[in-house]
């Protein structure tokens, strides 16, 4: 299953390439592109009706810092009755790590309702912090190193380390209207934090939005996150084990009539085997079990 699509969150424009490569195995690809205007960061995260659609779409005045990177999600556990849906997540581990964290999150649906909650590291260590659990047992988890290089490599000396870790939620409510989920999460990213060439800052850790899927291959979003900043996402999803084509099935054997009366199947050809009529010549009709001799005359070692 592939899903591909663009988002756009003031100052980022995202462009996405996941495919589910096993059941429990997820990769995607992220381009990320940063715009500024004349060469200058924006002055604000809240866009205006002009600032959004350049945003999107771009303009001849537009500078852009591009950042590659790639995330994986491996499912630990699947959902069932009575547990949830455990990930473990790894954002940005190949690339310059400039948006890179590691995660655990657990969901379960209930009724309208899924719920969602974890913790994790890096760019999730933001806010409601504890201390790093693996700190505990190597002081080498305690700091968390910055990237050096120009990407394209695996970020192993950066996974789970930090002094602290986050924690996160969040719930999706399913609408009677088909298709349409609201969304509302707890983001545990940092207040404020510098990227390329201004601080991005967040005025509240709570975000909500929309999801509309009028189709099975198409996927709306739009969100105000940060406390500051309109979202909009779009995302085609396409299933390599389905198909847009109907099949047409093989026509159905026509089936001999059947008699009128269980007595009157004597000399009445019945349909046993692929154009092969067999003829049942003699029955007796007795009080209790019926008795039935079978005559099959083209084949001496006849098989049931």
């Amino acid at each position: 299953e592939f899903n591909t699509g663009v988002s756009y969150v003031s100052p980022f424009r995202r462009y996405f390439l996941s495919w589910q490569i096993f059941p429990a195995v997820q990769l995607t690809f992220r381009y990320t592109d940063k715009r500024r205007e004349n060469g200058q960061p924006p002055t604000s995260s809240v866009p205006t009706n002009k600032d959004f659609f350049t945003g999107i779409f771009g303009s001849s005045e537009t500078e852009s810092f591009l950042d590659r990177g790639f995330d994986l999600k491996l499912r630990l556990l699947r959902e069932g009755e009575y547990k949830p849906q455990i990930v473990l997540g790894f954002q940005d581990f190949i690339g310059t790590g400039l948006f890179s964290g590691e995660y655990v999150v657990a969901s379960k649906r209930y009724r309208d309702f899924d719920f969602t909650g974890g913790f994790g590291w890096g760019v999730f260590s933001g806010r409601n912090q504890l201390s790093n659990p693996f700190a505990e047992f190597s002081d080498g988890f305690r700091d968390r190193p910055g990237f050096e290089g120009l990407g394209g490599e695996a970020n192993f000396g950066t996974l789970f380390r930090g002094r602290n870790i986050g924690f996160f939620g969040g719930v999706e409510y399913y609408t009677p209207f088909r298709g349409l989920t609201l969304k509302a999460e707890f983001d545990s990213s940092p207040q404020s934090r510098f990227v390329v060439d201004q601080f991005i800052t967040s005025d509240s850790p709570i975000n909500f939005g929309f999801n509309y899927r009028p189709w099975d291959f198409l996927n709306l979003s739009m969100g105000w996150e940060r406390g500051n900043a309109l979202m909009a996402r779009v995302a085609v999803r396409a299933n390599m084990h389905e198909t847009g084509m109907l099949k047409n099935d093989p026509v159905p054997k026509a089936v001999e009539p059947r008699p009128a009366a269980w007595d009157k199947t004597e000399g009445q050809p019945q349909q046993v085997g692929p154009g092969e009529p067999q003829r049942l010549p003699r029955y007796a009709s007795v009080s209790g079990p019926v008795s039935v001799t079978v005559s099959q005359p083209h084949h001496l070692l006849a098989q049931a």
